[in-house]
């Protein structure tokens, strides 16, 4: 699995770093994973049969976009921008002033309407509705294996959410995705190491909220939450970070299982 978070202004010289100046810096903070299913093309499944798998999924998946509505998070769709390998792509985007835009996850689903949550959540009639739809659309463009990978994104990209309603996202982690995307993060990892805290927090949050919800595919949970740590810690360069940078992460249990080292490698 390959991983391409981006969604930051980059467009500044690498010889500086001023994200800490500019007053909209939470607007930095985005999240956007591409995640590289070499087994899956896309629109290529039809279900024809439905069984209790495919039951739990629709309910996990009800029960997720629910809670997101629930919340104030809003559910949109957006087009594939990768194709080939690159099958699933979500990202987390935070609530938008200028744009008018509440904060929202956007799914890589087709054929559906945006869930906006304040105009579905006047009355259980409407969200049940709606949500219903929108499910059912999902369901036809996708079999039991492809669903479970996009629950698992979708619950990563809530997780960004959760970790930004919990007041993680700050204006050191907006400097560090800023160090990130300028490639200047040798030296640079008392903020940078905040991207991989964020990332490790949303797979938390979004693995509490799919434990409710009667997630039982943990084995294809950890692949993926692991491959995209790795990727973080390959991108983000921590194996050079300092000894206290490392020591806080190391405290870490996914940290340990992500980093390329034979340090934390258990001996026969």
């Amino acid at each position: 699995m390959k991983i391409n978070p981006h969604g930051i202004n980059s467009s500044r010289p690498t010889s500086t770093i001023n994200t800490r100046t500019t007053n909209d810096w939470a607007q930095t903070i985005k999240f956007q994973d591409g995640f590289n299913y070499t087994d899956i093309e896309p629109d290529a499944y039809i279900r024809e049969d439905i069984d209790n798998t495919t039951l739990l999924l629709a309910n996990i998946l009800t029960g997720l976009i629910k809670k997101s509505l629930h919340l104030g998070l809003d559910v949109r769709h957006s087009k594939k921008k990768r194709m080939g390998d690159y099958i699933l792509e979500a990202r987390f985007e935070p609530k938008n002033k200028a744009k008018n835009i509440e904060a929202s996850i956007y799914l890589p689903v087709h054929g559906v309407d945006d869930l906006i949550a304040k105009t579905t959540s006047y009355s259980n009639l409407s969200l049940d509705k709606s949500v219903t739809t929108y499910v059912n659309v999902v369901m036809a463009q996708t079999d039991n294996k492809s669903l479970i990978r996009l629950l698992i994104v979708m619950a990563h990209e809530f997780g960004h959410f959760m970790s930004y309603c919990h007041g993680n996202h700050d204006i050191n982690l907006a400097e560090g995705i800023a160090l990130m995307h300028k490639d200047l993060v040798i030296g640079y990892d008392k903020y940078t190491s905040l991207v991989f805290f964020e990332e490790n927090n949303a797979w938390r949050y979004g693995k509490e909220q799919l434990e409710r919800l009667g997630f039982v595919w943990w084995d294809i949970f950890d692949k993926i939450k692991l491959d995209s740590l790795h990727a973080y810690y390959m991108r983000l360069k921590l194996a050079k970070a300092s000894l206290t940078t490392y020591g806080k992460l190391s405290m870490l249990d996914d940290f340990r299982k992500a980093a390329s080292s034979d340090y934390f490698a258990i001996k026969a």
